[in-house]
């Protein structure tokens, strides 16, 4: 998905980690059991994202948020895999 920052107050300032960790917050408020495993980069068809990766365990769920920020747009990929199933982002490529 892409994200207009221009339409929030200040949002163009944001960077990929604050971003992340502004979303993090709004997860934990849903009170779903995520337990967060940090920001790292990783690298998407020849592009660096910055990754917040998020485990619901009552669910035996992963989650992997990957942002990149591109001019005013948050761009972003949400991949959600059984826990132990981790290889998915592997298998994009550039263009």
């Amino acid at each position: 998905m892409f994200e207009n920052l221009t339409m929030h107050i200040g949002g163009t300032r944001l960077s990929e980690t604050q971003y992340l960790e502004s979303l993090a917050e709004q997860l934990d408020s849903f009170e779903m059991g995520y337990t967060f495993l940090g920001i790292t980069d990783t690298t998407i068809a020849g592009q660096t994202y910055k990754t917040l990766e998020a485990s619901i365990d009552i669910y035996g769920l992963t989650q992997f948020y990957h942002a990149r920020k591109i001019d005013t747009f948050m761009c972003a990929i949400i991949v959600t895999i059984d826990q132990g199933n981790d290889n998915l982002i592997s298998r994009f490529s550039g263009l």
